[in-house]
């Protein structure tokens, strides 16, 4: 709200300064061209300031973002291996894959965190959600490995909002911390 109203005075002010809405200044030419440039300066500042003020997506275009790694992971896209780094945005259909000794913490943006182990590989094929709402759905597959969850809002949800599948079982989640181990 005090964005919002900053930006609108800095609006008004620069239109005033543009198209001339301003009382008229009886200055001597050399003080008119400073006072351009010192408005210029002002308006190239303030928008500056204002983009610094925007709020930017908490993890991008992404679903979620990797925290930590130790060891080797990777992130399986489109036929692609890529290197997994702190920072890594993850997005729906990607497949984590730790190496051994490997380890990925990831922090989705419902607020669910995972720790996957050594040896892993799951994949996230189906997450949406609302940030204005807080609601949305979260599946995840779980091939191989060791996954250690502390699920979010989604999980609070609704009933089947958050589910992890292994090979042999489907978990409905509803807002708990768990471990799940696949041979």
């Amino acid at each position: 709200m005090v964005l919002s109203r900053l930006v609108r005075i800095m609006a008004r002010t620069i239109a005033a300064n543009q198209f001339g809405l301003l009382p008229a200044q009886t200055s001597p030419p050399s003080l008119n061209i400073q006072q351009g440039m010192a408005t210029m300066r002002l308006t190239i500042f303030s928008a500056a300031a204002l983009t610094a003020l925007l709020p930017l997506p908490a993890h991008g275009a992404g679903i979620g973002r990797v925290k930590s790694v130790v060891g080797t992971a990777t992130v399986e896209r489109s036929g692609q291996k890529l290197p997994v780094k702190p920072g890594f945005v993850l997005e729906q259909g990607d497949r984590i894959v730790t190496a051994k000794g490997g380890r990925v913490g990831i922090t989705f943006n419902d607020n669910s965190r995972f720790a996957t182990g050594p040896n892993s590989r799951m994949s996230i094929p189906d997450f949406s959600f609302d940030d204005t709402t807080h609601v949305g759905t979260f599946t995840t597959q779980i091939d191989k490995g060791a996954i250690a969850i502390i699920s979010g809002q989604i999980a609070t949800s609704g009933n089947d909002a958050m589910k992890v599948r292994t090979p042999s079982a489907l978990l409905g989640v509803r807002g708990t911390r768990f471990v799940v181990e696949v041979k």
